[in-house]
């Protein structure tokens, strides 16, 4: 299984040494703060529900895709109604997103990352980043799309960005893709206590602090990156699979708890055309 953090022999050995963490009950009780920052301006009414990939297998309960981000599972049904903005944080220079992909006849995805920023006149406009598509999984469940393999910058500080995943069903025919609707993110900067904390925490501690933050809000990014991290490494461990689905529950995902974790997917060494 592909990790997508590094950690080191050491933090290995204290993951498996730490048994006051490992036992402790209170791993499995974390709670998520959402970014006290405004959510960035929409630029257009968001759609409704997203609709089913059209080629994926009808032999499924999902078979939309659904990017793990708090409260993706409750889009209304109406365009009228959902005028919600996706907006989490991360401290990451990297963060890795997490998917859920169906299974489909699709043989390729496509992720779209885009800064939102402002020109010289103050109006809102967005500029490509990324369009890099990836090989897809032959089964359903969670994927990561890692940012850090993507061959762009880093990240830059307090800007907002926004992505969507497409699963391409047909090259020719956009209908019947699947596509989410955008997720903003914004790396930001913590607090010198908050990152003081972070850099001297097990690893075992990390998904319940993160998901707390500091006065940005949660970093949610790196609370479930943290936490895959820990279930790749103990993939039988019963606290990290309940930690797992309580996190899930708590930010209206659970009906992703029981999705495997695939080891995809790696990106195409070249963009695709901008459109």
């Amino acid at each position: 299984m592909k990790l997508k953090s590094v950690l080191s022999v050491a933090a290995i050995l204290a993951i498996a040494l730490s048994s006051e963490l490992l036992g402790n009950p209170g791993l499995s009780e974390t709670t998520y703060k959402p970014p006290k920052r405004p959510a960035p301006q929409r630029t257009s009414l968001g759609g409704g529900r997203p609709l089913e990939v059209g080629c994926a297998d009808s032999n499924q309960e999902i078979k939309q895709i659904v990017p793990l981000i708090p409260n993706y599972l409750n889009i209304p049904e109406s365009v009228e109604e959902n005028s919600k903005t996706y907006y989490d944080l991360t401290i990451s220079e990297y963060p890795t997103l997490w998917v859920y992909l169906p299974k489909s006849d699709a043989q390729m995805g496509e992720l779209v990352l885009r800064i939102f920023t402002e020109d010289e006149q103050g109006r809102k406009i967005d500029k490509s980043i990324l369009r890099r598509q990836f090989p897809l999984p032959n089964q359903a469940g969670v994927v990561s799309l890692d940012l850090a393999d993507a061959g762009i910058e880093p990240l830059a500080p307090n800007t907002f960005y926004w992505y969507s995943i497409s699963i391409l069903c047909d090259p020719l025919d956009q209908s019947e893709n699947g596509k989410t609707e955008k997720a903003f993110l914004e790396r930001v900067t913590p607090s010198t206590a908050f990152g003081q904390q972070i850099f001297n925490a097990l690893p075992t501690a990390l998904p319940r602090l993160y998901p707390q933050g500091d006065d940005n809000g949660g970093f949610w990014y790196d609370t479930i990156s943290s936490l895959i991290d820990l279930r790749q490494l103990q993939p039988n461990n019963s606290d990290l699979e309940t930690q797992w689905q309580d996190l899930l529950e708590s930010v209206g995902l659970l009906e992703l708890a029981e999705q495997p974790l695939l080891d995809c997917c790696e990106f195409e060494q070249q963009d695709t055309p901008q459109p």
